[in-house]
């Protein structure tokens, strides 16, 4: 059987994480990357609900780099999380 305490403490210590998840998408994007691979797998890694905030970030940035890759990947996001 599932504990729920410990899902509710799992999700606890995801949070907790998110200020330093966004003070590396700030650096990141501040450091103004121009590989597409590497804004891609950033991307990657924060195609999850609890990073949204952070995902519409640099898919801001990234919309300046490739509109059209950025729009793609804002599309999957919706598809996996609407």
């Amino acid at each position: 059987m599932v504990n729920l305490r410990n899902i509710e403490e799992i999700i606890k210590d995801i949070k907790s994480l998110i200020p330093r998840v966004d003070k590396e998408i700030k650096s990141f994007i501040k450091s103004k990357p121009l590989d597409k691979s590497e804004i891609e797998r950033m991307l990657d890694y924060l195609m999850n609900p609890f990073l949204e905030k952070q995902f519409n970030k640099l898919i801001n940035y990234y919309k300046i780099i490739d509109k059209a890759a950025a729009e793609d990947y804002k599309k999957s996001y919706k598809e996996m999380y609407s």
